[in-house]
């Protein structure tokens, strides 16, 4: 019998996960748009042994929004959220929720942007500014977690890979689920 994955904001991420900002801020923040997109903790099924990515966009003034990819064998499955508040502000309620299987290409081709991002080896937290968007990525597998957030990366400059792996999620997602401004 698999244990339901805690639901708390705080149950999302590992204590010091954001040891540069105050942590329990950052963890509720991110926590409760999580919570109201009905969003399993990634750290809780990293301790049962699942894999999964999920991509977390939280722009100040535009609705956030979370891909999610799970892998159970040979089956990779995609969950995507769109809520309607602001990622800086309250999160709303779900305005989309969209569920399809990925197709192995669309699998490797996730990986594979995800290791040209050097997830496994590029810091956890780069510069941070005011206003812009939060772009989180969270991978559970081989039973370990770990979580890279950039704010605001741009189309060119230093962190450029992982926006594009980033971009793979809105791609396999649906561009459609995409409203106003991408920054």
């Amino acid at each position: 019998m698999t244990a339901t994955p805690p639901t708390i904001p705080t149950a999302f991420f590992p204590p010091g996960t954001f040891p540069e900002r105050v942590d329990g801020l950052v963890s509720g923040w991110y926590g409760k748009h999580l919570t109201a997109m009905g969003e399993p903790s990634l750290w809780a099924a990293s301790a049962r042994g699942e894999t999964a990515y999920r991509f977390l966009w939280l722009r100040t003034w535009g609705r956030p929004l979370s891909v999610r990819v799970t892998r159970d064998g040979k089956r990779a499955h995609l969950a995507a959220t769109r809520l309607t508040g602001d990622g800086g502000y309250d999160p709303g309620k779900v305005d989309v929720h969209r569920e399809r299987d990925l197709t192995e290409s669309e699998w490797q081709g996730l990986e594979s942007a995800i290791a040209a991002a050097s997830f496994d080896t590029i810091e956890t937290q780069a510069e941070m500014g005011h206003d812009g968007a939060q772009w989180i990525i969270e991978r559970s597998k081989d039973a370990h977690y770990r979580l890279v957030e950039r704010w605001s990366p741009q189309t060119t400059g230093k962190h450029v890979t992982f926006r594009r792996a980033c971009e793979v999620f809105l791609d396999l997602a649906g561009r459609d689920l995409v409203t106003g401004d991408v920054y």
